[in-house]
């Protein structure tokens, strides 16, 4: 390519610098291609080294330079930043693009934990680190755009992996908190949400071979036409450009319409919530009065707060209640305080798959079913609003305690409840899954990650 083509005038990132991770191939491809040719310096962040060497000649070697970088290795990020403010002098734009699907299981039972939480790794992790390091670099110059690559599963359920959706949820959180940490320096933060675009990724996804035709999955769309990754690179080049300087916290969706189109196919009926005392020792409610009597329930996080709560209101209307803590002495005097005969506690840590599964199995053996799981532990991490004030090793605890121990919590719960073919799995979620800005970073990402699970449980399992 050598040069742009394009004239000055007409280079909507003439002078600007750019770092891309993921940026060998596919969208990333697209996208570096699309920024040099509108003037920018383009830095290719990818663990592909010959082909994002490759693409670096193929471009320019004076506006273009290739660094190997795992987005999930903190030094690596912080090396792609660092190679951009040594060699172009600052760093205008952030492109978050590195992102894997994980393994192609729908069903929540064939999902193991290390695949879950490599994906988030990629995706979520990868996404925190480089929005914090280029935001580092921007805020002296107090102007920037960090565009997170999200995805349509961003925003519904069951059209992608468990841990492809959870963290594509996550995105939004994570974009929705650095809005508004950033906007006081000037830097602007988006998402962008495809759907499927032709790339290896995809490929895998619907089992194609080379030269086989791609199929078309937008039937609210132009007919015959699909989605291109030229077309989200030109999305990435509107929120890279000072033609969007008013356009921070968007998610902008480049899907044809097709999320529009099959929103409401997940409907979830909204949970009935009362306030009301709970007794001790025995349920003082008459029998058909009791919500739940004959059901047999765990609860995550059940020793104190919203968990020690629900316990004593799920008791009182006629539950069996398992509470699951790390807080043995708390657990073991709460459940002697309600009933031995229909409360137990059990040590268990949700970060550890074999303390679910010993929590479910142990239900199955001693009541024969399980019929409600509540997903309700979770930590808040550090309380830290400014996200260069945000560890790495902070942010990956709190989502294996909520994202990861809610994950857990659904695949175990599923196992025993599918049988019986029914059971009700809640998932204790926050108003931070929603809104960002109120919450710290890996709680507010957490958070939302949690929809994400929760969407694709309900297509998987309804």
């Amino acid at each position: 390519m050598g040069i742009s083509l394009l004239p000055v005038a007409a280079r909507r990132l003439e002078g600007k610098v750019a770092v891309i991770t993921g940026a060998a191939r596919g969208i990333g491809e697209s996208t570096a291609k699309l920024f040099f040719k509108h003037g920018a310096k383009v830095v290719l962040a990818d663990i592909l080294d010959d082909v994002g060497h490759s693409l670096s000649r193929h471009l320019c070697s004076s506006s273009s330079s290739f660094v190997h970088c795992d987005v999930t290795k903190e030094k690596d990020i912080e090396n792609a930043v660092n190679t951009a403010i040594s060699k172009y002098g600052k760093l205008d734009i952030m492109l978050n693009n590195a992102g894997i699907s994980g393994t192609l299981k729908f069903n929540i039972l064939e999902n193991e934990l290390s695949d879950f939480q490599k994906v988030l790794n990629v995706n979520l992790l990868g996404a925190f680190l480089g929005t914090k390091h280029a935001a580092k670099a921007m805020i002296p110059a107090r102007q920037g755009s960090i565009i997170i690559m999200a995805s349509g599963c961003s925003i519904i359920g069951g059209i992608g992996p468990y841990a492809y959706t959870s963290s594509k949820h996550g995105l939004l959180g994570l974009m929705k908190n650095a809005t508004i940490d950033l906007g006081r320096y000037g830097i602007r933060v988006n998402c962008v949400s495809p759907h499927v675009v032709p790339s290896q990724m995809t490929r895998d996804l619907f089992k194609l071979e080379d030269g086989d035709e791609f199929p078309n999955v937008y039937s609210h769309f132009k007919c015959g036409d699909i989605l291109r990754p030229e077309d989200i690179a030109e999305a990435a080049l509107y929120l890279a450009s000072d033609a969007s300087r008013f356009v921070s916290g968007h998610n902008l969706i480049v899907d044809g319409g097709f999320t529009s189109a099959n929103q409401d196919n997940n409907k979830v009926e909204k949970e009935r919530r009362r306030r009301t005392r709970a007794a001790m020792g025995v349920s003082l409610l008459p029998a058909a009065a009791r919500w739940l009597e004959g059901k047999v329930d765990v609860i995550t996080g059940a020793a104190r707060g919203i968990g020690e709560s629900t316990a004593k209101l799920f008791f009182k209307h006629g539950a069996k209640v398992v509470l699951a803590d790390i807080l043995d002495d708390v657990g073991h005097s709460l459940s002697r305080h309600q009933c031995s005969t229909s409360s137990s506690f059990i040590h268990c840590d949700v970060t550890k798959e074999k303390d679910i599964k010993n929590t479910v199995n142990t239900v199955i053996s001693k009541d024969g079913k399980l019929d409600i799981m509540l997903n309700n532990v979770g930590i808040s991490g550090t309380l830290k609003f400014n996200i260069l004030e945000n560890e790495l090793s902070d942010f990956q605890k709190v989502l294996n305690v909520n994202l990861l121990g809610a994950f857990l919590g659904t695949k175990h719960a599923t196992r025993a409840m599918i049988p019986a073919h029914q059971g009700s799995i809640i998932i204790m979620a926050s108003g931070f899954s929603i809104i960002g800005g109120i919450g710290p970073y890996a709680y507010t990402s957490s958070k939302h990650g949690l929809l994400g699970l929760m969407k694709n449980a309900t297509v998987d399992l309804g």
